[in-house]
């Protein structure tokens, strides 16, 4: 993969373009992202591509995935867990469930995962590109 010059605490998020739910969020994250602590990048763009091939054994049916530019990586409800540290929100309070088996707090976040597109629908492109 390319080397990125970027400060040691940014992370990329990686995410569904294609899912409006997805799209949404992303959204809500630039707004929120005062620190200017994530990049945002839809599965379907060049950076994500280079990382999946170089990460194998990671899906992209995620939904999410986050990036930290080194070698470690979080998904499910690790990476959002990952992603409410980062940003300057009255919604960290949510980081409480951190410390609950991931087994539990995946579960949640595949239930709402298998169903985003129930939910909100698909698009033909990212609206954040």
């Amino acid at each position: 993969m390319k080397n990125h010059n970027t400060k040691s605490n940014r992370l990329v998020i990686f995410y569904d373009g294609s899912c409006s739910f997805c799209n949404r969020w992303a959204q809500w994250i630039r707004v929120r992202d005062k620190l200017k602590c994530f990049e945002l990048h839809p599965f379907k763009s060049e950076i994500a591509q280079q990382f999946f091939e170089h990460n194998t054994s990671l899906n992209q049916t995620e939904s999410i995935t986050v990036w930290d530019f080194q070698d470690r990586h979080w998904t499910r409800s690790k990476a959002v867990f990952e992603i409410l540290k980062g940003l300057k929100t009255r919604w960290k309070f949510l980081l409480v469930f951190k410390f609950l088996p991931s087994a539990i707090t995946d579960l949640i976040y595949r239930l709402i995962a298998n169903n985003r597109y129930n939910i909100c629908g698909k698009v033909d492109s990212c609206s954040l590109n």
